[in-house]
């Protein structure tokens, strides 16, 4: 019905159907009529956005009060993380000023409260022990982070500093962890740096303690492992060997390669022996010491420093100190000794000889009487070969595997003879070298055994005969044998025979024991040093004994000649 000046005119009735989209319309005017038509429908949708929008709107400003309260209590709960961890967080804005939010503890740890937009590089690591050179590399790989794509911290983060000790007043210090982490922005770009300190003095003297107790218990653990007159025996050895090379360390001026072939011999024995117990806390520093003796022998650019010869050998002394002192202080009444000890029986036999004997004694029954005490005395004073060779053929296994060969078998042969104690702690370290240098360049690897239709485990074999005036000791393998050319070659190079001298195969066996000549291809813990069959004829020298190559075939086709070694000493280190 539309309104006019002399009345309302009516142009047609809208009849609805119940929806408002559908509706049927009787005109008067139809045209008219129709945009009326069209027009009521657009107002009644407009209304309907309308009422839509305004309930979106409220749905809305719920959700934006809701997410606001929501980020409210986030933001308090960092706040109360903040100013409540144990853990010092801030970030590092660009131009490497800290941030002004940052957590309490920081103050704590640092101990102070000027934080908030300082220089983090003062902050963190004035009077410390990061020097100079690693602050500046520090600020330059800081400063090339903040601002630049994330991939720049994962190619410098190995550059950041981690941990570090810090200096206080009052002569008190802090061992200080950092961890380093990027802030990203939206386009991936690195906009802070956030890093995480902490104090971990306390848990690094706790570490040390904890370490300091395991090596103790591992220590007690090798020294229960041999008897305790093996440990006492390597304790003094080792001591007259140092003895030894400190004296000649305090009275060589200058280089000598005579006195450096005397100290290198020295700890290398040192260390064979402590990897034959197993005494592994003693190895590296006896290591390092041995290393400097052979640059000094092999460099000729080297120079003879006393003074840190002496701190590497006081460092060797040390660590066998440690061993002696957890004996004393823990174990010492409770190891066992491998010492033969007399029971009663034979006390009572050797009593009973002795009451036996008078002035009317037949002197037969004199001689047996003075033979039961001097074997019973002989027994007492001298151990069985077995028994001296314990600890190396125990060792044996360990060997072979850091060589990565199977573990031979050891037959020993004694024939009743006894090694006098007196001579027993060289001997041992004579065959520490021998049984090393046939495990490391004279038995093959299974596959190579196995190749020559060998068995594919090797064979050592020990025999000791008696004679008048000395007694021998047979050493020998089922090893591919001495290798003839390889020792010439080395020689040559190494200027200790002429290219065009001509020698013999005894000649040239006899170059393996000169000093610093290796056949091996590489230095291992094992041997390449040169040092083994130097030192077996120079312990042996010192007791009137001696060391030879005897060969057994010719040689083969690869060079190789089979051979055995004889060890002699004097008979009457034998009983």
């Amino acid at each position: 019905c539309i309104p006019m000046m002399d009345g309302p005119k009516v142009y047609g009735v809208m009849q609805f159907a119940g929806s408002q989209d559908h509706f049927s319309f009787m005109p008067e005017d139809e045209g008219f009529a129709l945009t009326i038509a069209r027009m009521t429908v657009n107002t009644i949708k407009n209304i309907q956005m309308v009422s839509v929008i305004e309930e979106q709107n409220r749905t809305l400003e719920e959700k934006i009060l809701q997410r606001t309260a929501e980020l409210r209590q986030k933001t308090n709960d960092v706040n109360s993380m903040l100013q409540n961890m144990r853990q010092g967080i801030f970030t590092i804005m660009r131009g490497g000023l800290i941030h002004p939010e940052y957590s309490n503890y920081l103050t704590e740890i640092f101990e102070t409260k000027d934080v908030a937009n300082t220089d983090v590089f003062p902050f963190l690591f004035h009077r410390s022990d990061v020097g100079g050179d690693l602050l500046n590399q520090l600020e330059a790989t800081v400063d090339s982070m903040i601002g630049e794509d994330a991939m720049n911290f994962e190619f410098n983060a190995h550059l950041l500093v981690h941990e570090y000790t810090k200096y206080f007043d009052d002569d008190k210090t802090k061992i200080l962890e950092l961890d380093w982490n990027p802030v990203l922005n939206a386009n991936g770009n690195i906009e802070k740096l956030m890093v995480t300190a902490r104090d971990v003095t306390e848990l690094k003297a706790l570490q040390r303690e904890t370490e300091k107790q395991k090596a103790e218990l591992d220590i007690i653990g090798q020294i229960l492992s041999i008897s305790k007159d093996k440990l006492l025996e390597f304790i003094q050895t080792s001591n007259a060997f140092l003895d030894e090379n400190e004296k000649l360390i305090q009275t060589t001026s200058n280089l000598d390669q005579q006195v450096l072939a005397t100290l290198f011999r020295n700890m290398h024995t040192i260390k064979g022996n402590a990897r034959t117990y197993g005494f592994s806390y003693i190895t590296d520093a006896v290591h390092l010491a041995e290393s400097t003796y052979s640059e000094l022998l092999n460099t000729s650019e080297a120079r003879w420093e006393p003074e840190v010869l002496a701190v590497q050998l006081n460092d060797a002394r040390e660590c066998i100190k440690r061993y002696e002192a957890v004996f004393k202080g823990k174990l010492e009444g409770f190891t066992t000794s491998a010492t033969p000890t007399m029971d009663f029986s034979v006390l009572e036999n050797i009593a009973q000889a002795v009451d036996g004997i008078n002035e009317l004694s037949a002197v037969s029954a004199l001689k047996k009487s003075l033979a039961l005490v001097r074997d019973t005395i002989n027994v007492a004073n001298s151990e069985s070969l077995p028994d001296v060779l314990r600890g190396i053929v125990d060792g044996v296994p360990s060997i072979a595997k850091q060589l990565q060969k199977e573990a031979p078998q050891v037959v020993i042969h004694d024939n009743s003879v006894r090694i006098k104690r007196e001579v027993a702690p060289m001997m041992r370290n004579v065959f520490m070298h021998i049984f090393r240098n046939s495990l490391d360049h004279g038995l093959e690897a299974s596959s190579e055994r196995i190749a020559s239709n060998k068995h594919e485990k090797g064979t050592i074999q020990l025999d000791a005969i008696r004679g008048e005036d000395e007694i021998t000791f047979i050493f020998g393998d089922d090893g591919r044998g001495l290798a003839l050319n390889t020792i010439r070659n080395k020689a040559i190079a190494n200027g200790k025979i002429s290219d065009n001298q001509s020698l013999t195969d005894d000649e040239v066996a006899e170059l393996i024991f000169i000093p610093g000549l290796s056949t091996a291809t590489e230095i291992t813990q094992v041997s390449g040093r040169g040092v083994g069959m130097d030192a077996v004829r120079k312990f042996l020298n010192k007791y009137e004994g001696d060391v030879k190559i005897i060969f057994t075939d010719d040689a083969n086709s690869a060079g190789y000649r089979p051979f055995k070694m004889h060890i002699t000493l004097p008979s009457k280190f034998a009983v």
